[in-house]
């Protein structure tokens, strides 16, 4: 019977690939099978559902976490991971031919073992430990047969076995390696270990390993425990251990134990592999954790695998790390985590008192939305953990006690890994550990009234969307410059929109560049250029360049109206990048974006608006509620103070309208110049501003009826859009 049959899910994995084998079939799903590719959801949208969700949780850190506990501590054996990819040893080829087979570096152990083989026969030549007559002969003896066994390895070895190498320990070991049948290896490399110590340093480690492994395969399994056990004992007394064997015979014990159903005694050894850097031991540890029943199934099935897991101080550490990383995310609903719910269960009939990870199991129940179970868990905590402190901080934050709260969470921030060192593990790093206590930590300040330290905090934690919100909405101008330009230089560069892989800029330059868009807004160009990006900057020059042409004085009115539509066309195709919101900026390859941003509504009427599926029906429908972190008055007033700048006349386009219709003004009636500057200037604001698009239209029937434009104009009843002499053949 196979131990724990499992069903791999995506969160468990996630991160693998780098670590394991590539025989075992990885889910590298994404976070959010979403279809959305655009900027992380906002921690406040949607009542602050991302704020009140617990934090997502990895698998294989929570496992580091407890490895480091559990694990022997000073243990002397070193592990090498897999080294880069090696040419094959000299001779290799007459019997592979071209080339080797394409493997991944860590599946081709047999290249660091033939490295391993020839250097330590020349270290046992030099050291006097082997005695040869003629050391030339024996080391290219030794060659001969190491480059035959690697063949072997692939059913490419022709004929015997070339012998003719020296008596002694390497010889033993390799005739072991050469035995046509198991128990003839066995007997040779037992006959190894009966040598006197002196006479086997350099492969009694390896003898003892490949003991373990034959036996492993034969079903031994407790035979090869013994054998594994007997590696670590050998490197421990001194023999050579060159392949780092008495570190990987953890696994390999691991793996004899769970063979035999011990579960506690294989995950403990998984630990201790995983301690000493072998990465493979998280997919290892995944099979001791009981799978979930199968939908139609019976409520017990598999019942005594999870009472086995309660019981087991071990076992349930183990478990509970796998429940945190693989249901408790930040975007599955309350309620919907089945193995959370059934975890508890098993862990609350088990009768538990006393737990190691309590503050684990207190997230598990604040993932179910049962936040009293939290708290009684919490409670249960012998010495504070980081995950407990975060945990009473969150409890904090839900119950409106955001100063207790704040107090708490930067020593949380302190305590966690970098997320810097941990950006393997997913490919958002605004959902990293770390990044999350910021999130929470920016939620309380927000509340505090604290905006400009709310923005530090998100920032340091990649929410970019965030960012944008305060530093457009919130902020004042004067706040945002100070930060601008006296803390941001004083913070590490952060990716935008969290994404990994991608040359998607800096939050700290999308931050400059809103700065430098509201300067210009409040009439203060030349400051604001200086915060732009390059293309912005020469919009920006262009379109001031254009209006100078206007003022300078003797300038025909001719020439003046075509300065002012060049201003117009410079404002309308790039003006959202010199001076637009962020939603125009974030928007402005798309027309009709929308200005009523339901985060602001929520944050200024206290009415949370969210979408969700109706259970029964599953139709999408709104659902309105209190916000989980509410707005304080001056945030309000922030708010209020910033929302003309979101009104139509602010709109690019608008004032493009209007610098065409000061243009149109200079301009004689029936020329086809005027005509194409009032077609073109009503067809920009035609879905935002009818009533005005309306007055632009009245004026070409009245004034240009005996042009091209204007005939197509009244023939069709509005405008072209097909473009004139001034602003070109539009599409």
């Amino acid at each position: 019977m196979k131990p724990f049959p499992q069903s791999p899910s995506s969160r468990s994995l996630w991160s693998l690939s780098l670590l394991t084998v590539a025989c075992f079939p990885l889910c590298t799903g994404v976070l959010h099978a979403t279809g959305w590719f655009g900027p992380a959801p906002r921690w406040l949208e949607s009542g602050g559902i991302r704020s009140q969700a617990a934090p997502e949780f990895f698998w294989d850190i929570e496992l580091k976490r407890i490895a480091a506990e559990v694990a022997e501590k000073d243990c002397p054996f070193p592990y090498r991971p897999a080294g880069p990819r090696e040419e094959y040893p000299a001779g290799m080829s007459q019997y592979l031919g071209a080339g080797p087979p394409e493997e991944a570096p860590e599946q081709r152990p047999w290249l660091a073992t033939a490295r391993a083989d020839e250097a330590d026969f020349a270290t046992a030549l030099k050291a006097g430990r082997l005695k040869v007559t003629d050391e030339a002969a024996a080391t290219a003896a030794h060659h001969a047969m190491r480059v035959w066994l690697d063949a072997k390895k692939y059913g490419k070895a022709a004929g015997e076995a070339p012998g003719g190498e020296a008596p002694g320990e390497f010889a033993d070991y390799h005739a072991g390696c050469a035995a046509a049948v198991q128990e003839e290896a066995i007997a040779v490399w037992e006959k190894l270990l009966a040598r006197p110590q002196e006479e086997r340093h350099y492969r009694s480690v390896w003898s003892a390993f490949m003991l373990g492994k034959t036996r492993w395969r034969a079903g031994d399994f407790t035979g090869a425990v013994e054998d594994f056990r007997r590696t670590r004992e050998l490197a421990r007394a001194g023999c050579a251990d060159s392949l780092a064997l008495a570190a990987e015979s953890y696994g390999w014990e691991g793996q004899c134990e769970l063979e035999q159903k011990r579960y506690a005694a294989a995950a403990r050894l998984f630990l201790q592999q995983l301690a000493l850097g072998d990465g493979s031991a998280v997919l290892s540890l995944r099979a001791v954790v009981p799978p979930l029943p199968q939908q139609d199934a019976s409520p017990d099935e598999g019942k005594e695998l999870w009472d086995l897991a309660a019981r087991d101080p071990l076992l349930r550490r183990v478990v509970t790390a796998h429940v945190l990383a693989t249901e408790t995310v930040s975007w599955r609903q309350l309620g919907e985590s089945k193995r959370c719910v059934r975890w508890l269960r098993a862990i609350n009939e088990a009768g538990v008192r006393t737990v190691e990870d309590s503050a684990a199991l207190g997230w598990t129940a604040y993932a179910t939305g049962k936040y009293a179970e939290a708290a009684r868990w919490l409670a249960l905590e012998r010495k504070p953990t980081t995950l407990g402190r975060w945990l009473k901080a969150k409890l904090a934050l839900r119950e409106g006690r955001f100063d207790e709260a704040a107090k708490i969470l930067p020593g949380v921030i302190s305590a966690l890994p970098p997320d810097d060192g941990l950006r393997e593990y997913d490919n958002d790093v605004s959902y990293l550990p770390g990044a999350s206590a910021r999130a929470d930590l920016a939620v309380v300040r927000l509340a505090a009234g604290d905006a400009p330290g709310a923005l530090e905090a998100w920032y340091l934690g990649c929410s970019e969307s965030d960012c944008a919100h305060l530093a457009e909405r919130v902020l004042t101008t004067e706040e945002l410059g100070r930060f601008i330009t006296k803390r941001l230089p004083q913070l590490p560069s952060r990716p935008t929109v969290g994404r990994l892989g991608e040359d998607g800029g800096l939050i700290g330059d999308r931050l400059r560049s809103i700065y430098g868009r509201r300067l210009v807004r409040e009439g203060r160009p030349k400051e604001g250029r200086a915060f732009l990006s390059e293309p912005e900057r020469t919009s920006l020059a262009n379109y001031l360049q254009a209006l100078g042409r206007v003022e300078k004085k003797g300038t025909p009115p001719a020439e003046r109206a075509r300065a002012l539509f060049d201003a117009a066309l410079i404002m309308q195709r790039e003006g959202a990048g010199f001076r637009g919101t962020i939603e125009e900026f974030n928007s402005k390859d798309f027309e009709n974006s929308d200005h009523n941003d339901p985060l602001v509504i929520e944050r200024t009427t206290g009415v949370a608006i969210r979408q969700g599926t109706d259970p029964v029906t599953f139709e999408e429908k709104t659902i309105t509620g209190l916000p989980t972190i509410p707005a304080g008055r001056e945030e309000r007033r922030r708010l209020a103070a910033t929302a003309p700048e979101r009104a139509i006349s602010m709109r690019t386009a608008v004032l493009a309208a209007g610098l065409a219709k000061k243009a149109a003004a200079l301009l004689q009636d029936n020329t086809e110049e005027l005509a194409d500057v009032l077609d073109t200037a009503g067809s920009w604001i035609e879905d935002l501003d009818n009533p005005a698009a309306d007055k632009i239209f009245a004026q070409l029937e009245k004034r240009c009826s005996n042009t091209a434009i204007g005939r197509a104009a009244i023939a069709r009843h509005w405008f072209t859009r097909a473009g004139g002499p001034w602003s070109g053949k539009r599409e």
